[in-house]
């Protein structure tokens, strides 16, 4: 499933229980070696620096969306993060019930931003 997908999307919590790698586990012959954008919904900047997301980041390819209206200590926690790993902030979902998410942020900016990023193919809740 991976391989197939452009992200693979969690949330933090994921990260802080399973520490997660996110990546393609086994090469396939004849097929060009693929891992997916690490994408981490992460509202109050969380992600532990030691968490392998972070850890083996040395392709760049971890991404990390927060809230734009960060309290100030976790405002200080994204900025060391984004030292290590890609740090995009974005609003919080609005209000409306539909458009609510247990992780709160607004998840229209979230896909919209990884459109620019040529990830059209997002798979969520991976969290092997």
């Amino acid at each position: 499933m991976r391989r197939a997908s452009d992200a693979v999307l969690v949330g933090v919590t994921t990260v802080l229980a399973d520490d997660p790698g996110l990546r393609v586990r086994t090469s396939v012959e004849g097929l060009p070696a693929h891992d997916p954008i690490r994408v981490v919904l992460d509202t109050e900047a969380r992600m532990p620096e030691e968490s392998r997301l972070v850890r083996e980041n040395a392709d760049g390819k971890t991404l990390l969306f927060a809230s734009e209206d960060l309290a100030p200590s976790a405002a200080v926690r994204a900025q060391r993060l984004g030292e290590l790993v890609r740090v995009v902030r974005v609003p919080r979902a609005s209000a409306r019930p539909r458009e609510a998410t247990a992780r709160g942020l607004d998840l229209d900016r979230v896909r919209m931003f990884l459109a620019g990023e040529d990830a059209l193919t997002i798979l969520e809740g991976d969290g092997d």
